[in-house]
C-alpha cells in the first residue's frame, strides 16, 4: 500500500486541479508513465476474488484505481495494451481492465438497454426496467463516493474488447474528474 500512496503522491499537485501525470507533465515521460501504470495494474488485488466482507482488500483495489487515474489517457491506453499482451491469464487481466474502465471514465450508473455496451459478455451485471448498470461493479455510497460493490459471476462469449471499450468510454463519457471518486 505504501507504493500506491507514493505513486499517488508523486502524480498529484497540491492545488487540487485535474492534472494527470504524463509526457507533458514536468518530470514525467510517456515510458515512465506507462511503466508506473503497468506496475499498478500488476499489483492491484483481483477484485473478483475478494470476499464481500473484506473491506481492507476492497480499499486496496480502490487506492490502486485512484493512483491509476492520475495518469494521462494515452499513457493508460498504452499500459492497458501492454498489460493485455503480457497476460498468461487473459481473463484475470480482462477483469482488471473492466473495472479500471469504469473507474477511469465518467460512466453513468444506469443507462437504457439500447445504450449498454457490447464489448464483452460479463455475467452478473444488474439489469432492471430495461436499464443496465454501466458502473457495476462500482457504485456510489450515500456520500457519493465510488465503492467496489459487485463481484463477477462469470463470462460468456467472445473475448472482452478492453481497448475498444476504453476508446468508446473516453469518447462517449470522458475521464472522470480526479475529485469525483
Amino acid at each position: 500500500m505504501i507504493a500506491v500512496l507514493t505513486l499517488v503522491q508523486g502524480c498529484c499537485t497540491n492545488d487540487g486541479l485535474d492534472q494527470r501525470a504524463g509526457p507533458r507533465s514536468p518530470g514525467h515521460s510517456r515510458k515512465g508513465a506507462v511503466r508506473a501504470a503497468l506496475r499498478l495494474l500488476r499489483q492491484c488485488p483481483r477484485w473478483t476474488r475478494i470476499a464481500e466482507a473484506d473491506t481492507e482488500a476492497k480499499k486496496k483495489v480502490m487506492l490502486s484505481l485512484d493512483a491509476l487515474s492520475r495518469y494521462d489517457t494515452p499513457s493508460l491506453r498504452e499500459a492497458f495494451a501492454e498489460y493485455l499482451s503480457e497476460s498468461t491469464d487473459q481473463m484475470a487481466h480482462e477483469q482488471q481492465l473492466f473495472l479500471a474502465n469504469r473507474y477511469l471514465f465518467n460512466v453513468p450508473e444506469w443507462v437504457n438497454e439500447e445504450r449498454s455496451l457490447g464489448f464483452g459478455g460479463w455475467l452478473g451485471i444488474p439489469r432492471e426496467d430495461k436499464r443496465v448498470n454501466l458502473l457495476w461493479p462500482l457504485h456510489r455510497d450515500s456520500s457519493g463516493r465510488l465503492q467496489l460493490l459487485g463481484r463477477s459471476i462469470g463470462y460468456l462469449g467472445p473475448p472482452f474488447l478492453a481497448i475498444d471499450e476504453f476508446d468508446y468510454l473516453e469518447k462517449e463519457y470522458g475521464r472522470r474528474p480526479l475529485n469525483d471518486k
